[in-house]
């Protein structure tokens, strides 16, 4: 198999923490995302990015308001929730 570096987004399903953290994952986008999830139990992975940067990155936690809705998409032009 063979792996690549990257800096992994990932979002806690519950508490909706955020993780930004450095680690090594396959190539093909579907197995990357199940090797990750796999190593972060409670995680979803949100964005993997090529290359480590996890030590000059920075997570944020969801809008207080999100919190607890069915509807946890979010609008990344600031408009607010997705309907």
């Amino acid at each position: 198999m063979h792996a690549r570096p990257y800096t992994a987004v990932l979002i806690h399903e519950h508490s909706f923490a955020t993780r930004v953290t450095n680690l090594a994952a396959p190539l093909n986008s579907t197995e990357a995302k199940a090797s990750v999830e796999s190593h972060h139990p409670g995680y979803k992975l949100v964005a993997l990015v090529p290359g480590h940067h996890a030590v000059n990155s920075h997570g944020f936690e969801l809008d207080c308001a999100l919190l607890g809705t069915p509807d946890r998409s979010l609008d990344l032009f600031g408009q607010g929730p997705i309907p």
